[in-house]
C-alpha cells in the first residue's frame, strides 16, 4: 500500500471517531439546555389557582321509644269496697267475668330530629263477649270499633315536626259492667258455654319519619 493511501485512511478513520464526539458532546449539551428550561419553567411565574372545601355530618337523631306492655286480664281479681268481686281462675288462666276490670298505658319518648307519625292500631284484638266496656284514659267509649275511633283522633292527619318531643302517655282500660240486671241472662249463658269465649287486646304503636310538612308541634 502507498504511502498517500495510509495517510488516507488515517485521516479518514480519525475523523469518523472527531465527528461522534462531537455528536456525543451536542446530545449532551441538548439534554441540559432541556433540563434547565423545564427547571426554569417549573420555578418562576406561572398561573395557579387552588381551592380546597370540606363538610362533615352526623346521623340525625331518632331515638322514639315505644312501650306496650299490654297486661290488663288477671288470673285473679279482687276488687274490694264497695262491690267485693272476688274472682279466681281454676287453672290459672287470665279470665274475665262480670265486675271485673284493669287497663294499662302506652308510652312513647323521646326527641326525634326529623318529622314524624304516630299510629296506634288495634289490629288483633277481639271481644266475643260482646260485654266489654272499653276506656280511653279514664273516658268510656264502648266497644273496640269505637276505642279505635277514640284512639285515632289523637294522631290521624298530625305530623310532628322535628324537635318535637314525643313524651306520651294514654290508658286503655276495659270493664265488664255488674249491676246490668237486663244483661244476667246473657252474662249467665257466656259462663256456661262450653268452649268459654275470650277477650284479645293488643296494641301496636308506630312512629314512622314522614316527609310530609309538619302541621303539629306538640303531642295531647
Amino acid at each position: 500500500m502507498s504511502t498517500y493511501a495510509l495517510y488516507y485512511e488515517f485521516q479518514t478513520g480519525g475523523g469518523e471517531i472527531i465527528m461522534k464526539k462531537k455528536i456525543a458532546m451536542l446530545a449532551v449539551l441538548v439534554m441540559a439546555v432541556i433540563a434547565s428550561a423545564y427547571s426554569v419553567s417549573g420555578t418562576y411565574a406561572k398561573y395557579t389557582t387552588t381551592s380546597t372545601g370540606t363538610d362533615s355530618a352526623r346521623v340525625a337523631k331518632w331515638g322514639i321509644n315505644a312501650t306496650t306492655n299490654v297486661d290488663v286480664f288477671k288470673a285473679s281479681y279482687s276488687e274490694g269496697e264497695p262491690s267485693y268481686v272476688d274472682v279466681v281462675s281454676g287453672d290459672s288462666t287470665d279470665v274475665v267475668a262480670p265486675g271485673t276490670k284493669g287497663s294499662f298505658n302506652y308510652q312513647l319518648s323521646g326527641t326525634p330530629e326529623v318529622n314524624y307519625t304516630i299510629n296506634v292500631d288495634l289490629t288483633g284484638s277481639e271481644d266475643n263477649t260482646g260485654r266489654i266496656v272499653w276506656s280511653l284514659d279514664g273516658s268510656e267509649v264502648g266497644n273496640l270499633t269505637q276505642l279505635q275511633t277514640a284512639i285515632n283522633t289523637l294522631y290521624n292527619g298530625k305530623v310532628f315536626a322535628a324537635g318535637t318531643a314525643s313524651n306520651n302517655n294514654h290508658e286503655i282500660g276495659w270493664e265488664w259492667k255488674f249491676e246490668e240486671a237486663e244483661k244476667d241472662d246473657d252474662d249467665t249463658t257466656l259462663g256456661n258455654a262450653e268452649i268459654p269465649a275470650t277477650v284479645t287486646l293488643k296494641v301496636t304503636v308506630t312512629a314512622t319519619q314522614s316527609e310530609a310538612e309538619p302541621n303539629a308541634d306538640s303531642i295531647n
